[in-house]
Formats: C-alpha cells, sequence, structure tokens
C-alpha cells in the first residue's frame, strides 16, 4: 500500500516521521497539480493507493479528486462541516464527467 500525502501540511509525513517503528506502508508527499498525471506512474507497483487530500487547495484537491476512484469526504455531524464540503462535493461532480465509474461518500466522523 501506498499513502500519498497530498496535503501542504503534511500531516501524514509527520504523522510517519514520529513513529517509534517506520509505518507499515509507504508515505509519500505529492501536494501538486498535476497529482491525477503523475500518479499512475507512481502507483504502478502498489495494489492499493491512499491520498490524504488537500481541503482547502483547490488545485491539488481537484488532481487529487481526478486521480481516486473513491472519494471518501470526512465531516463531522454539523452544519459548519457540511457547508465546508460544498466545494469538494463540487470538484467530485466535476470529475465524473470525466470519469463515470468514481464513487464518493461521505465519511461521518464522531461527534
Amino acid at each position: 500500500m501506498l499513502l500519498i500525502d497530498a496535503d501542504p501540511q503534511q500531516t501524514a509525513q509527520d504523522w510517519a516521521a514520529v513513529r517509534e517503528s517506520p509505518p507499515p506502508f509507504r508515505v509519500l508527499g505529492l501536494s501538486k497539480p498535476v497529482l491525477h498525471r503523475d500518479l499512475p506512474g507512481i502507483a504502478a507497483d502498489y495494489d492499493h493507493v491512499v491520498i490524504d487530500g488537500a481541503p482547502r487547495n483547490y488545485e491539488v484537491a481537484r488532481s487529487a479528486i481526478a486521480a481516486a476512484d473513491i472519494v471518501l469526504i470526512p465531516v463531522q455531524p454539523s452544519g459548519a462541516d457540511f457547508w465546508a464540503s460544498r466545494e469538494t462535493v463540487k470538484l467530485v461532480k466535476e470529475a465524473h464527467a470525466f470519469k463515470e465509474t468514481q464513487k464518493a461518500c461521505f465519511w461521518f466522523q464522531g461527534g
């Protein structure tokens, strides 16, 4: 498995760096708006790739969504989270026009 850290804050890379033992999978920082173009070559040797996306970097989020087969939008059960997710939902709808098999859903976090 490969974890792509596409969040400019690099939280997944930070998580991997502070672990007492190496993570059980590779973590690669790739926060750029051409992720969808570069990912097939990078992911060729992996059965599964997870992208930790950028919630507020519009171009990087668009690229990560374009690369994804499944998009999980994490939200807490609050009006503010649903409001904040509107841009992500818009990007998913745009990507669906080019990738009709793509699936998307909200992932509810405890609140």
